[in-house]
């Protein structure tokens, strides 16, 4: 069956052992959580009719995505724009590989797990000393650098030593792509797909180059623990209700000095004026938001602080 919203058949999340089950079903969780339309999908149908005929929408989703990148993309601090980010993508819809990756960081890092970032995927020639970007955006845990990695600047020339082989235990998360293994087996996925097939030379290797390793504070944890439940496994979700003191099913634990530190934190006051006029009428409509809202409370706030 199609799933319409992610513009391509459910994604297979095909897992083995307990480790890849519990990375398939982070990315499921993602997946649910933040359903979205993704040009790059739209512009790789095959039928060429098809694709005339959604041109226009394809335009549309793609000025989306330049507005939504824009609105998040405010810090050097990835934690910051995901702040950001998550709303954006809750309330546009829109997103590719690099906003499914980012969102995938985080509900990994609320489920405990280490060392956790986006990585690019690139190509390296060995025999032509060739480096191409396959642009594409994954999440990885467990990725081991050695002490003296010399990560990527973002604006030189990418070279050998800012790409890496992944040690045999990381693990890719790809929620766009529907694709959640051991890095080894899911390069031998990637190579079986025509998108990254067709950028593909004889003797090519498939490499990372690690973007990010998000690192969130146990504070920064609370909030999207509590903004986005669903992204806990439920083994995890007794573990962090307790180790943060608060429930999942009352917003009572979620006062507004939470929201203070949340416009403090991230400057929102600076950069958002509206947030001003929301501070002077914020006793009426939060008392609004207590009668009306249940589950969606805590999200129906953050659109009010976070978005036009």
């Amino acid at each position: 069956m199609n799933n319409y919203i992610n513009n391509t058949p459910s994604p297979s999340f095909t897992a083995r052992n307990i480790s890849i089950r519990k990375a398939d079903e982070i990315c499921r969780r993602v997946h649910q959580e933040f359903p979205v339309y993704s040009n790059t999908k739209l512009e790789r149908f095959n039928n060429a009719d098809k694709k005339h005929d959604c041109f226009n929408f394809i335009n549309y989703v793609s000025s989306q995505i330049r507005e939504l990148r824009n609105y998040y993309s405010i810090s050097n601090e990835p934690s910051v724009n995901v702040f950001k980010m998550l709303p954006g993508l809750k309330k546009t819809r829109v997103g590719n590989c690099y906003e499914q990756a980012s969102a995938t960081c985080v509900a990994l890092e609320l489920n405990d797990y280490k060392n956790v970032g986006t990585h690019y995927l690139y190509a390296y020639n060995p025999k032509t000393k060739n480096i191409k970007d396959l642009d594409h955006v994954v999440s990885v845990v467990n990725i081991k650098t050695s002490n003296n990695y010399e990560y990527w600047n973002g604006i030189d020339t990418v070279v050998t030593k800012h790409l890496i082989k992944p040690n045999k235990d990381a693990i890719i998360l790809d929620t766009w792509g529907g694709i959640t293994d051991y890095a080894n087996q899911a390069f031998v996925k990637y190579k079986s797909n025509k998108y990254i097939s067709d950028q593909l030379e004889e003797g090519d290797k498939l490499m990372l180059l690690p973007q990010y390793q998000l690192n969130l504070s146990g504070t920064e944890k609370k909030h999207l623990a509590a903004l986005y439940p669903k992204l806990l496994l439920n083994e995890n979700k007794e573990k962090v209700e307790k180790a943060y003191a608060f429930s999942f099913l009352t917003v009572q634990d979620f006062p507004s000095e939470n929201i203070e530190a949340l416009k403090k934190n991230y400057n929102l006051i600076n950069t958002r004026p509206k947030l001003e006029k929301v501070e002077n009428n914020k006793s009426n409509k939060l008392n609004n938001f207590f009668k009306q809202a249940k589950e969606h409370l805590i999200q129906k706030i953050i659109d009010i602080l976070f978005m036009e």
